[in-house]
């Protein structure tokens, strides 16, 4: 009879033993799965951060480091992109046009796409020159911006958007800057109430058009999805 018991306790013990051991083998396990789990949600968020479009805003013979400023925060903050601005530089040399005293745009933006650093997917452009381009039957026409469609670089011109207010002349540089990088993506000239809207050299229309792309140019681009 006292073997029995014995044996008995030492089978109680024994299934206690079993189960303290697999009790710390499945914390284990849950641990394991836990830091798997925090690894790959890490590993998901640092590629959303690689995986972002990389810009470079590069100043023409520019140094209004606040105008620049307010280029990448509107950058950013519409289209999602890490902007970053480059070095000051004069504009290329090749690109001026001595007979009007301007610089052709598309020369400009063939040197930007050129010289664009490697890690960079798109670089825009931006001086107060007077910047120009052949159209129709004007064989130098002049612009506030142009850019490739689609393609790796525009630039923008200040020239054609002077006036004394502040606000709107800030909002007309958000609304050119947009209207060329979505030339960059693809996006042609757009007929509905949009930035992609042709302005034709008018200031009146730029002012005209929202801060904004409609929803079939959003669509076009697959837009922030």
């Amino acid at each position: 009879m006292r073997n029995e018991k014995l044996n008995h306790y030492q089978k109680v013990l024994l299934l206690l033993l079993l189960s303290s051991c697999c009790l710390i083998i499945a914390c284990n396990e849950i641990k394991t799965k836990n830091k798997e789990i925090i690894k790959s949600i890490q590993f998901e968020s640092q590629n959303l951060t690689k995986n972002k479009i990389e810009l470079a805003i590069q100043p023409l013979a520019f140094s209004d480091t606040s105008t620049l400023n307010w280029i990448k925060q509107n950058i950013e903050n519409y289209y999602q992109f890490n902007v970053k601005i480059l070095p000051n530089i004069p504009l290329p040399k090749q690109a001026y046009y001595k007979p009007r005293n301007r610089y052709r745009a598309d020369t400009i933006i063939r040197f930007l796409r050129h010289n664009k650093p490697k890690k960079i997917q798109y670089i825009i452009g931006f001086t107060a020159n007077d910047i120009s381009t052949t159209k129709n039957e004007y064989p130098d026409f002049g612009i506030m911006g142009l850019g490739f469609v689609p393609g790796p670089s525009c630039v923008v011109s200040t020239y054609r958007l002077k006036t004394s207010d502040d606000n709107l002349l800030k909002e007309r540089i958000a609304k050119v800057v947009l209207h060329e990088i979505g030339h960059n993506l693809g996006l042609p000239h757009c007929t509905n109430h949009c930035f992609m809207h042709a302005a034709e050299a008018s200031i009146k229309q730029v002012d005209a058009e929202p801060l904004d792309l409609c929803k079939e140019c959003k669509k076009n681009i697959n837009f922030l999805e």
